[in-house]
């Protein structure tokens, strides 16, 4: 006997909810929690005592915009990042992320997502600490990165960065910019391999930091096709590099426009500040250049009076 229709799309709908994956059945939240000792990737995450365990699982469980927490100290796990949200390691935790190959964040979001780093330590691995594919924004406060085979940060993306009171230290390079606006302001950039801060295509403004130590220069602003390359550096200190202070190249069509004030550039092994043929080099004539091994200025620099 054929069974009445009504009964058949009952039975279709309870066969369908009984094979449905526990990850299809999530609700996603607008605050997840992540825990390295009582986490659990298949909790529901949304509450203090079911937290996640890994970065990589808590953003799975988030909203855009969403934010993820961590509750106590221990390692996390790298993570790639798609969409708008914040990770957050609240004053005290030490959340961290020790990849054993690869990049510890890797953020491809959209071009007007906005995403949040804060309280981060990253260390060692081979990639960067941080790439950055795109984004709209990028807050990356109160971090550090170390002990990368590659950059601390690279970033390719057409947006904005920001990146506040963080260390970069003892990777191959610091900061890297390869595309899109940038703000740095009270880091410190040390004992690199490479550039402390490098610039090539991207408008960037360093304020209040150090690039120190580094087996490079501290600073450089370098355009060698069409890409145009801006770095303004003010109330900054570059000393003890083993190139320069501050340093400039143009190799295409692309122009270099560099700017520096209220900064010392000293005490480094070539010059304070290096400036190649064909790069406009701006000084408010205020700087503190002196002591650079090499000798404290080649190039042409243009003293330009404040407004």
């Amino acid at each position: 006997m054929l069974l009445p229709r009504r009964i058949l799309f009952t039975v279709a709908a309870l066969l369908v909810a009984l094979f449905v994956t526990p990850s299809a059945q999530a609700v996603l939240a607008n605050r997840v929690f992540v825990s390295q000792r009582s986490g659990n990737d298949s909790n529901a995450c949304n509450n203090i005592l079911t937290p996640c365990q890994t970065f990589a699982g808590a953003v799975l469980q988030l909203n855009p915009g969403g934010e993820a927490i961590v509750l106590d100290s221990g390692g996390y796990g790298p993570v790639t990042i798609t969409q708008s949200l914040t990770i957050e390691a609240p004053p005290g935790v030490l959340a961290f992320i020790h990849p054993p190959s690869g990049t510890a964040i890797t953020i491809s979001a959209g071009s007007s997502d906005v995403v949040t780093l804060r309280g981060l330590v990253l260390n060692g691995g081979y990639g960067n600490g941080i790439t950055v594919n795109t984004v709209g924004v990028l807050h990356v406060e109160n971090c550090v990165i170390s002990g990368f085979t590659s950059g601390g940060l690279e970033t390719y993306a057409a947006g904005s960065v920001f990146i506040n009171d963080t260390v970069v230290r003892e990777n191959d390079f610091g900061l890297i910019f390869y595309g899109g606006r940038a703000s740095i302001d009270h880091c410190r950039v040390e004992n690199n391999q490479g550039i402390g801060i490098y610039v090539d295509g991207a408008d960037v403004t360093v304020r209040d930091s150090v690039s120190a130590g580094n087996s490079n220069s501290g600073f450089a602003a370098e355009s060698g096709g069409a890409e145009n390359s801006i770095l303004n550096v003010e109330r900054c200190l570059s000393a003890n590099n083993t190139h320069d202070g501050f340093e400039t190249f143009k190799g295409g069509s692309g122009f270099v426009i560099a700017r520096a004030s209220n900064s010392s550039l000293s005490e480094n092994i070539r010059y304070g500040i290096n400036n190649v043929s064909g790069v406009t080099f701006e000084s408010l004539g205020n700087n503190f250049v002196r002591g650079n091994v090499g000798g404290d200025v080649n190039g042409t620099i243009t003293v330009v009076g404040g407004q």
